[in-house]
């Protein structure tokens, strides 16, 4: 899968980390199923639909806006067609089974032009999604 590294603070929480490209079995099953876009226009929201027709945990994925990362937890799961909504700014303790909240105090999306990934926490893109003069 490629390789990576992890900076702990002295909780032994991870505060950032990076994965090397992946050089063998570079997929993941739910390449196809899962959808993210976003609206980067305030309030900015990012959003991740199952496009499955079975249920998927999103546990172990990520959404990734350069510099910022935000890690599903355990028991995300999303059913057939449901969607996800990532809110930017917002308390995680107000988080519900279907809102989430990044936590981030600031709005981080550039109108004119960025790009939101859902990949996996080894750097597989699942889906990417841009606009203005972002690129996926």
């Amino acid at each position: 899968m490629g390789d990576g590294a992890y900076l702990f603070d002295r909780h032994g929480d991870i505060r950032t980390s990076m994965m090397y490209p992946c050089r063998y079995g570079c997929s993941d099953p739910l390449a196809s199923a899962l959808e993210v876009s976003a609206q980067p226009s305030r309030p900015e929201e990012v959003y991740v639909r199952n496009a499955s027709s079975s249920a998927v945990d999103l546990e172990g994925y990520v959404v990734d806006n350069p510099p910022y990362i935000y890690s599903f937890g355990a028991g995300t799961i999303l059913a057939p067609g449901e969607r996800l909504r990532l809110v930017v700014i917002g308390r995680p303790a107000d988080d519900s089974p279907l809102v989430k909240y990044w936590g981030k105090s600031r709005y981080i999306l550039d109108d004119a032009g960025d790009v939101v990934r859902l990949r996996t926490q080894t750097n597989i893109t699942i889906d990417c999604f841009s606009w203005g003069s972002g690129s996926c």
